[in-house]
């Protein structure tokens, strides 16, 4: 789960999860096109979601198409929750 952690604490890999949440699959020049860095970095950011297991990628033809890993999220949005939790029980307990 660190490497998941480690993966989303960048903001363009955050945006980039979000965009491939919201959709099936994008091509790796549709995601690094909508975001404010080059395709260099794009490219960067999706080996690094990548080896994290936060994202497939799959190729048609000389593209590669990549998704959100919904499965490998689930530990880290859990692990979020719980902290969550605990933080309001905190909180209403004051």
């Amino acid at each position: 789960m660190q490497s998941a952690i480690d993966a989303i604490s960048n903001p363009h890999r955050r945006e980039i999860l979000r965009l491939l949440w919201e959709t099936d699959a994008l091509p790796s020049g549709e995601i690094a096109r909508r975001l404010p860095v080059t395709w260099q970095s794009t490219s960067r950011n999706l080996k690094v979601l990548r080896m994290a297991g936060l994202v497939e990628e799959t190729r048609r033809g000389t593209q590669r198409y990549y998704r959100a890993n919904r499965e490998a999220l689930r530990p880290v949005a859990d692990l979020l929750h719980r902290m969550w939790e605990a933080n309001l029980d905190e909180i209403v307990a004051l």
